[in-house]
């Protein structure tokens, strides 16, 4: 346990620490240290499910207002996390040939209230008018786009799969630890999808054709 682990985080010091903590760890470090990483910033880098202008109702924290506490994560994040912004904006697009665009969101600095997902504001939400705009826009003129996904503006996602635990918080252990696989063929230029737990076995696979 270090000093800056030992409590929430509120300070500058202590949200650095958070990041220091985790390279104590000799496996994290050879996974950072192998592995390339596309890094977005969420809502545990400040305290969990925040949104801008809250004010915490906890005992823990001495510093209330988010606000302060999310532009002292924000600055550790870009720190210790290789993050290129374009435009002071986290939310960005990467080409990888004419075959894949991935686009990397920002979920919590234009959030509007945590309000039970009612989202009365409708240029609010998780992402703010400015954010779902380009998202929009960059997935219409994105290649292959057509012939790829079923995209109406705001309609919501469908699900295909669903493999949650229980209960929340259930620990990863039990096995509801998962991650995604994507394979390009270069040549039938086929778009296939895994969806793996911790030990890699495909829970669930798609594969969408070339346009």
């Amino acid at each position: 346990m270090t000093e800056e682990k030992s409590k929430v985080a509120e300070t500058l010091k202590e949200y650095r620490g958070q990041y220091a903590y985790n390279l104590l760890d000799e496996h994290y470090r050879r996974f950072a240290a192998q592995v390339p990483q596309l890094n977005q910033w969420d809502d545990h880098e400040v305290t969990n499910n925040w949104y801008p202008g809250e004010i915490l109702d906890d005992a823990r924290y001495t510093e209330k207002r988010v606000d302060v506490l999310a532009a002292r994560a924000m600055r550790a994040y870009h720190e210790w996390v290789p993050t290129p912004e374009s435009a002071g904006t986290v939310y960005r697009k990467l080409s990888y040939g004419p075959l894949l665009d991935i686009f990397v969101l920002d979920m919590r600095t234009f959030k509007d209230v945590n309000d039970g997902n009612t989202y009365a504001d409708p240029d609010g939400g998780l992402l703010g008018a400015e954010q779902r705009e380009w998202l929009i826009n960059g997935l219409r003129r994105s290649p292959g786009r057509s012939a790829r996904t079923r995209w109406t503006p705001r309609s919501g996602p469908e699900v295909v799969f669903s493999h949650t635990p229980p209960a929340a918080n259930t620990s990863p252990a039990q096995g509801f630890q998962h991650f995604g696989e994507v394979e390009i063929d270069g040549r039938s230029k086929a778009f296939t999808v895994h969806l793996r737990d911790r030990d890699g076995v495909s829970l669930w696979t798609t594969t969408l054709p070339a346009p």
